[in-house]
């Protein structure tokens, strides 16, 4: 997965009519579960950070499709960073798509990098495949200059130990980039049955977060 990447790849093959179920998502790597928050600690731009990722019972619906909110909120320092409202939806073949966001950075108040797919060229993407398989490479999500992160699927069988728990020979990896900021390369581990469990930065910063808590309203 290279510089530009995000550019040339065929947009995902969407089709409205094949979510029936689309709030259920229970896709084995990125489960959402109404009423649950993961919590995250890590760095950000250096500085230590803290984040939530709240999957709301709340719904939007995007191209007829009713999506799962999720509130994600980020503090550096003990100051709030950025707050998102993030849109997602699972396909009858178990794929997650990411429908867009909203998201907020403070004190500018700026809202680069928001999306809706459907609105002003914006198209929706996939944020974790159904059946993944390694060196799989597609678009997580576009809208051209503003957001257009590309994910490569590196391994299925990774094993790692984050503060909420061990995880051995399950774990799948990805690594994320997005011609926007082309010097930047994340690395992302995600759990079977968690989700996400750590993302570390390993070209142009040495930022990352790991999980330590998972609550349940």
């Amino acid at each position: 997965l290279g510089a530009g990447a995000s550019a040339s790849l065929a947009a995902p093959s969407f089709n409205s009519a094949k979510f029936s179920r689309a709030q259920s998502i229970t896709n084995q790597y990125f489960p959402l579960t109404p009423g649950t928050t993961f919590f995250f600690e890590g760095t950000f731009d250096g500085k230590s950070s803290n984040s939530h990722f709240y999957v709301s019972h709340q719904t939007r619906v995007i191209l007829g499709i009713p999506c799962v909110v999720v509130r994600d909120s980020v503090w550096v320092e003990g100051a709030i960073e950025e707050t998102t409202a993030d849109w997602f939806a699972q396909d009858d073949d178990m794929n997650v798509w990411y429908m867009g966001e909203y998201s907020t950075v403070y004190p500018s108040l700026s809202h680069e990098g928001s999306f809706q797919a459907g609105v002003l060229g914006a198209q929706a993407g996939i944020i974790m495949e159904g059946d993944p398989q390694v060196g799989d490479i597609y678009r997580q999500e576009y809208f051209v200059g503003h957001a257009e992160d590309s994910a490569k699927i590196l391994s299925l069988t990774e094993s790692i130990c984050v503060p909420y728990g061990c995880y051995t020979g399950n774990v799948l990896l990805t690594n994320e980039q997005t011609p926007i900021d082309p010097g930047i390369t994340e690395a992302k581990h995600y759990a079977v049955g968690i989700g996400n469990i750590k993302s570390t930065d390993i070209t142009g910063s040495t930022d990352e977060s790991h999980l330590v808590a998972i609550t349940h309203d």
